[in-house]
């Protein structure tokens, strides 16, 4: 029986306007048809999209993995004043 695991790393968004930010700053994400607190840890700053890490999980290796999702603006609700 062979299984199949996927790479335990997560691609970096592609495209111009991509920076990491200086601290991480929460925002409410909605996920999972729900909404959560969330790091954002990357913006772009021409589509106002985020990149956000979740919750740390183990893949089928046993590797720890902080798994990313990128947000768009209707998706996330950012402190007032942010970004900036």
């Amino acid at each position: 029986m062979t299984t199949f695991n996927e790479l335990s790393h997560d691609q970096r968004p592609k495209g111009a306007g991509w920076r990491r930010l200086v601290q991480a700053v929460t925002v409410r994400g909605y996920i999972n048809n729900n909404w959560h607190d969330v790091r954002a840890i990357e913006v772009n700053d021409e589509t106002r999209e985020v990149r956000v890490e979740l919750p740390t999980v183990r893949d089928l290796g046993g590797v720890e993995l902080t798994p990313h999702r990128v947000l768009t603006p209707d998706l996330y609700q950012a402190p007032p004043g942010w970004p900036s």
